[in-house]
């Protein structure tokens, strides 16, 4: 009897969490289409199990495969992360979901919206660049976005 119990509760733990991440429950992911010269794209998304700067840190070297990403903020006490891309640029919360998941962490809600250029602010506190890495070599560019 204990094996049948034990061999149940496995599928049900196997079919409690397949049924959390299943596609079928999976919100749909809006595309936004490139905006004009005026605006600029801002998500805003929760991250789930991040609870320290180091996980951050884990996000932003993910973050460096974000085409066309401007700038970014971390909170760190709600679990937001704030991104910002340049003019003219597309992006899908589906894609920003992915970096996550690549990054080891689960994704909360993604919003994105258009804000024209006047409402952002040139600076502030907590703002960051993406890293650059531009050298041809593998091993310089590893070097540039981790050091």
């Amino acid at each position: 009897m204990k094996k049948y119990l034990s061999t149940f509760s496995c599928l049900f733990v196997v079919s409690f969490f397949a049924a959390e991440f299943s596609p079928l429950h999976a919100q749909p992911s809006p595309v936004i289409q490139k905006t004009g010269g005026q605006s600029v794209l801002r998500a805003t998304m929760g991250i789930r199990g991040v609870f320290s700067p180091r996980g951050f840190f884990n996000i932003e070297v993910r973050l460096d495969q974000l085409k066309g990403l401007n700038r970014y903020k971390f909170d760190l006490r709600d679990s937001l992360a704030i991104l910002d891309f340049k003019p003219g640029v597309s992006v899908s919360s589906s894609t920003l979901q992915e970096v996550m998941i690549k990054a080891g962490y689960r994704p909360g809600p993604v919003q994105i919206e258009e804000l024209p250029l006047s409402r952002l602010k040139d600076g502030g506190r907590g703002w960051m660049s993406p890293p650059k890495a531009d050298s041809r070599w593998a091993f310089i560019r590893w070097l540039e976005l981790n050091f």
